[in-house]
């Protein structure tokens, strides 16, 4: 089966763009990329005694390749499960993109802004900054070569080492110049801290100069999942439950994130930086903007701040969120229906591939026409300062 004409991508709606998709490193990644001199520290995929594939260590010890929720594209929700798997089980378009392209066509999908698999890898964060910094180039130096293949289709978002500000400037110099590459990906603030600070700001200054977006993907630093969640009986767990999938799918994790970067003052400081959470729903966008200028009129004299317009005026200029099931907020979406963009999570569990029309139909029932090319094409363009 070769690559389908784009013509076949090409809806009612015109050309859909995806605003999260995600690939997945292929089997021996790491082994075949990372110079000899550093081989005996990359992890290595060994298939198990219960046939399921995992990451090898240096140190002898194993972990997942990733969970299943990762990689469960075109396969039953009945079959989903926690746990290792193997390389078997995963669509190719995982990793190569002629078949994501071919997947993408049968999804009916135009063009996707491409997600790293994960952005917490703990290669880069666990590692020593000379190890983690080379690690980041590799990965990156994929991605661009992953969309490369068809640059107008597969927009890549680049990873940013968390080794200090000067690292992850120099990283964002360096993408810039690759093929493929629309923006970056941050995991944690660009001082490599869990939390932001004046330091940072040479690193957004930068990212406005260069025209690059900046994603972040759920949340960012001190904010991202993992906290223990109360289950039976007050008890409190590490394991995956239901509720840590649930404060990962809500975007309450985003908003500490998206405040700084408004109250904060990077938005009003960096009028032209485009910033966009991806995964992170848009229906508590209209509440959040409608609080946020509340908290700004009524507090602003005597608290610190050098915000020149509302909150909500800095978020209609400078930023946009994904959503992939929020029929509430696309029925609040007056005011920010330029700001909301469709996604999959493609090959993620969030996916509804190769069936993502009936979730575009579902979710935008009685938008009218122009308002839906806005949320499924124009949005994304705009974001990424696509002409």
């Amino acid at each position: 089966m070769g690559i389908m004409s784009t013509d076949f991508a090409h809806t009612r709606w015109g050309y859909v763009y995806d605003g999260d998709q995600h690939i997945h490193e292929p089997r021996d990644f790491w082994f075949d990329r990372l110079p000899s001199r550093y081989r005996d520290r990359a992890p290595r995929a060994i298939t198990g005694s219960d046939g399921k594939d995992y990451y090898r260590a240096a140190d002898g010890g194993t972990t997942m390749v990733t969970d299943m929720r990762t990689a469960v594209a075109g396969v039953s929700e009945l079959d989903w499960r926690f746990g290792p798997y193997s390389f078997d089980d995963i669509r190719p378009s995982a990793w190569d993109p002629k078949q994501r392209l071919i997947d993408m066509d049968i999804d009916f999908v135009y063009a996707a802004i491409v997600h790293p698999n994960r952005t917490d890898f703990g290669l880069f964060s666990d590692a020593d900054p000379e190890f983690q910094n080379l690690c980041v180039q590799i990965y990156n130096d994929w991605m661009s070569e992953f969309c490369s293949v068809d640059e107008d289709r597969l927009l890549g978002m680049a990873q940013v080492p968390t080794t200090g500000v000067d690292n992850a400037i120099a990283e964002l110099r360096r993408v810039r110049d690759l093929r493929g590459i629309r923006g970056v990906v941050l995991n944690k603030w660009p001082s490599g801290d869990d939390w932001p600070g004046p330091e940072d700001d040479s690193f957004w200054y930068e990212a406005e100069g260069l025209g690059m977006p900046i994603i972040i993907h759920r949340a960012i630093g001190s904010t991202r999942m993992g906290a223990p969640f109360a289950t039976r009986g007050g008890r409190y767990t590490e394991a995956l439950t239901l509720g840590h999938l649930q404060l990962e799918r809500l975007g309450s994790s985003y908003v500490p994130a998206l405040s700084y970067m408004i109250i904060g003052g990077v938005l009003e400081r960096c009028p032209n930086l485009h910033l966009v959470g991806t995964e992170t729903g848009c229906g508590w966008v209209p509440f959040f903007l409608e609080q946020s200028d509340d908290n700004f009129l009524r507090h602003r004299f005597y608290s610190e701040t050098g915000l020149t317009m509302l909150p909500s005026d800095y978020y209609r200029r400078q930023c946009w969120n994904t959503f992939q099931v929020d029929r509430f907020g696309i029925e609040n979406r007056a005011g920010v229906e330029d700001k909301f963009i469709w996604s999959s999570d493609f090959p993620h569990a969030g996916a509804d591939w190769p069936n993502s029309v009936k979730n575009i139909e579902k979710n935008l029932r009685g938008v009218p026409g122009h308002e839906q090319k806005m949320i499924l094409t124009t949005n994304c363009r705009d974001a990424l300062f696509i002409d």
